[in-house]
């Protein structure tokens, strides 16, 4: 049985043959809840970076993961993003982006590929979603994942994630501001899963334990047997989280 813990649920699969691989995420949310007359407009436009902003505002980011044997990757530490008077959330999230990968790549520490995206271009291509995979140049180690989506409404947030074909989990994402602005840090917002067939048919059971109101743990119970076929196991756990009222993705 296979447990995974929300930051207001916990899903519990379990599984007859396949298994399950996880992989552990956190995020930075930049929400524009900021309105004032001082950024124009009537009414006022709804903002992340207050209009008292000024060539001393600045955010700074720090990403910690695991690496093999139970040890630490080198930090990343991203300090002194500028911030400008009545930046939008998702402008904010693009600077992070691309400090993020300044931090990381500077000096050769951290590799970096793109898949989909520009690594260091967020700013760049404020419309196009990013996703960008470090590694430890030094032997080219599992580093970390990080995304913007460009869906959703998800332009103002930014993903720390386990890379492709890693398991070794984020262990911290640390953020701050001296401007003023929302700022949040969640540890667990989310998690992307993938079902392994390992080559045979077997059943996907969903609980979901919330605060949502009504039958507690809710259950989805695939009725037909999810198939050896990885994307029909993947379409097949989304159906079950969408009757779960559980936000959900399916990414390629």
């Amino acid at each position: 049985m296979k447990t995974l813990r929300f930051s207001w649920l916990a899903v519990i699969l379990i599984l007859t043959a396949p298994s399950l691989a996880r992989a552990q995420q956190a995020s930075i949310d930049m929400p524009d809840t900021v309105s004032s007359a001082g950024c124009g407009g009537s009414p006022p436009p709804l903002v992340n970076v207050p209009p008292t902003a000024d060539g001393t505002s600045k955010m700074r980011v720090r990403i910690k993961t695991a690496s093999a044997g139970g040890g630490i990757n080198p930090l990343v530490t991203a300090d002194n993003i500028p911030l400008t008077p009545c930046m939008t959330g998702a402008a904010v999230a693009n600077s992070v982006m691309d400090a993020i990968h300044t931090a990381a790549t500077t000096g050769g520490v951290y590799t970096c590929a793109a898949a989909p995206g520009t690594c260091g271009g967020a700013t760049a291509n404020p419309l196009s979603s990013q996703n960008w995979e470090f590694r430890v140049a030094a032997g080219n180690t599992c580093g970390f994942l990080l995304g913007r989506f460009a869906l959703g409404g998800l332009f103002h947030r930014v993903y720390a994630g386990v890379a492709g074909g890693c398991t070794l989990p984020v262990k911290g994402v640390i953020a701050s501001t001296n401007a003023g602005n929302p700022l949040e840090v969640d540890l667990l917002p989310q998690y992307l899963l993938q079902v392994n067939p390992n080559g045979v048919t077997g059943n996907v059971t969903v609980e979901a334990y919330h605060t949502q109101g009504g039958a507690n743990p809710r259950t989805e119970r695939d009725q037909n047997r999810v198939q050896r076929h990885g994307p029909r196991v993947h379409s097949s756990v989304r159906r079950q989280s969408g009757v779960l009222a559980i936000p959900r993705r399916l990414l390629p």
